[in-house]
C-alpha cells in the first residue's frame, strides 16, 4: 500500500519532501498528526525526507497558513 502513495507523492511533488508537509498540514483531516509522519518517511522520499524538527516546523507552517 505504501508504494502506491510513494507513487502518487513523487508524481505530484517531485522529491520535495517540505513543500509536501506544508501542503497536507494544510488539509483539516490530517493536519500535524498526518503531515510530520508523511515528511518524515523514508519510504516516499528516501534520502529526501525531513529530519523530525524540519517536519515539524513544515507541518505547523503550513497549519499556520490556513489560519
Amino acid at each position: 500500500m505504501t508504494g502506491v502513495f510513494g507513487v502518487v507523492f513523487s508524481s505530484i511533488f517531485g522529491s520535495n519532501a517540505s513543500l509536501a508537509t506544508i501542503i497536507i498540514a494544510m488539509f483539516p483531516l490530517f493536519e500535524l498528526k498526518g503531515a510530520i509522519p508523511v515528511g518524515m518517511s523514508v519510504e516516499f522520499w528516501g534520502e529526501n525526507a525531513l529530519s523530525s524538527s524540519q517536519a515539524f516546523i513544515c507541518s505547523l507552517l503550513g497549519s499556520c497558513l490556513v489560519v
